[in-house]
């Protein structure tokens, strides 16, 4: 979900003009690149504190005999599905930047839209609703073992609220007024009707 790719097979379908095409890719990358630099500052700063930072499931799943909670038994043979990373398990990238894609598309589209996804040697998975696709991408980084379903409902939702500021924040027409009533224009500062 967290790419252009789906932004831009979504504007060709809708026949988006250049200019309107461009605003929405220019929102969706400028709310994904906040969002990373957000989730990232906040990784280490949940992270500096060894104390404080989350185990990830791996951890938490195989050491529960250490947790303090009589009532947590560990697993020791249990694995996850994808190679754990090396960082701060809150907050959770992938479904914030899902959640900040998801946001803008849903913001200029409705849910019921047609596109594929790609991944390195994985089948493509093509797509009819974008909550669908959001919700398939913040599942997977639970299922795959990576995080908890709270720290990817937290990012998913803090990434969704900066796509909310950047889609009224950034990229706006600008106003001209000549001898008369202001207009919008758009890039090539032309007037815009629609």
């Amino acid at each position: 979900m967290a790419s252009s790719a789906p932004a831009n097979q979504i504007a060709r379908v809708h026949r988006l003009s250049i200019s309107s095409t461009n605003r929405l890719l220019a929102v969706l990358n400028i709310a994904m690149a906040d969002t990373a630099l957000t989730i990232w500052s906040a990784k280490r700063f949940y992270g500096e504190d060894a104390a404080e930072v989350t185990w990830r499931p791996i951890t938490a799943i195989t050491l529960a005999d250490t947790d303090g909670n009589p009532g947590t038994v560990p697993d020791v043979a249990w694995v996850p599905l994808v190679t754990t990373p090396s960082h701060p398990e809150y907050p959770a990238g992938h479904p914030s930047l899902n959640g900040a894609a998801a946001s803008i598309l849903l913001a200029r589209f409705n849910d019921q839209q047609t596109f594929t996804l790609t991944t390195p040697g994985q089948p493509n998975r093509t797509y009819t609703s974008i909550r669908q696709a959001r919700a398939d991408g913040n599942n997977a980084r639970v299922w795959g073992g990576m995080h908890y379903p709270s720290t990817v409902a937290i990012s998913d939702t803090v990434g969704s609220a900066i796509a909310r500021y950047v889609n009224h924040n950034s990229m706006q027409r600008q106003y001209w007024r000549r001898n008369g009533p202001e207009h919008a224009v758009d890039a090539d500062d032309r007037a815009v009707t629609d």
